[in-house]
């Protein structure tokens, strides 16, 4: 009993800086961070454009413009993004990222055919794929755009064209 008396005090006071370093108010704005927290968060970013090839540095600079000029709802959107593609399995991220370079250089129109159809064809088998590549083949402009607002995923904050009533 003595011991538990004396171990006490002592583990209290182990923890007492954890528990001040979770009351601690969060960072503010970057102004006022100062030049070592500052150093800490750009280190990564550094560490990665020093390891970069000269391909990679041009989507990266290429990357932070598109996001500097890019509007405030627009960077919203993106974030939601990637916080739901974080949310995804590791094969799941693997298949987005495939379709993504497949579709990054198609026109917008494509590229949203192509989401809705890998969207609808995620939880088919071979066969019903197969069939679905097949009607779709076959649909005129009209059709496939009839289908595209019936089958296509609604994304959070999209305010593309509704399903009718």
């Amino acid at each position: 009993m003595k011991m538990l008396h004396l171990a006490l005090p002592v583990l209290m006071m182990i923890a007492a800086p954890a528990f001040a370093q979770q009351s601690a108010p969060p960072p503010g704005n970057w102004d006022q961070l100062d030049a070592t927290q500052r150093e800490l968060l750009l280190q990564p970013v550094r560490d990665r454009w020093n390891l970069a090839d000269t391909e990679q540095r041009q989507r990266m600079l290429d990357h932070a413009t598109r996001w500097r000029d890019m509007p405030a709802e627009e960077r919203a959107n993106a974030r939601v993004g990637m916080k739901r593609f974080h949310r995804l399995s590791p094969e799941q991220q693997a298949q987005m990222r495939v379709l993504y370079n497949k579709t990054r250089d198609m026109k917008p129109q494509e590229r949203r055919e192509a989401f809705a159809l890998f969207h609808a064809m995620r939880d088919m088998n071979a066969e019903q794929r197969q069939d679905l590549r097949n009607r779709w083949a076959k649909m005129s402009p009209e059709q496939r755009e009839t289908w595209m607002r019936e089958h296509a995923p609604r994304r959070h904050g999209h305010k593309g064209p509704q399903p009718k009533q």
